[in-house]
């Protein structure tokens, strides 16, 4: 917990707080807001795609158990928006422009993204000093081509747990 690895590491903690404006589930879901509205700047195929799927998945949970009276009493036009949500992001996805994939991957990013400084501080809290220097190392190597190559730049997460 961020506690536990708040004993072990005060000076790290306090430093992780200030990223997170003193509340860490609080900071991440902004972090999350912002870069969501962000994305339509910097990818706006992306964050088109992103928003049609949450939206249409929204949608589709928001009937998926609804009886055939209830569902009868829903304005046809918002059968029709679910259609024309459908189209466009089938449209996106056919013409190359953003895959089903991308979309995942969009998603994922952001979470992942939102909460790295603080799962990494929580993780880093398990290993002994040697271990956490060494992976401290490790990380810099392999960071280092990722943030030359810019826009580019990619790196693995293998779910290691570290």
């Amino acid at each position: 917990s961020f506690q536990s690895a708040a004993k072990s590491n005060p000076k790290e903690a306090k430093r992780i707080l200030k990223l997170y404006n003193g509340d860490v589930q609080k900071g991440t879901m902004e972090r999350i807001s912002k870069a969501r509205a962000d994305l339509p700047f910097t990818d706006p195929a992306l964050a088109e795609a992103m928003t049609l799927y949450e939206d249409e998945t929204r949608w589709q949970i928001s009937i998926r158990d609804l009886d055939v009276l209830t569902e009868a009493s829903i304005p046809p036009n918002l059968f029709e928006a679910s259609k024309r949500r459908v189209a466009r992001l089938e449209e996106l996805q056919n013409s190359g422009i953003v895959t089903q994939r991308d979309v995942h991957n969009g998603f994922q990013r952001v979470i992942w993204d939102a909460s790295a400084d603080a799962q990494g501080f929580r993780s880093g809290a398990a290993l002994n000093g040697e271990m956490q220097m060494r992976l401290n190392d490790a990380l810099v190597t392999a960071a280092e081509p990722v943030l030359t190559a810019g826009k580019d730049g990619r790196i693995l997460d293998v779910g290691c747990g570290t």
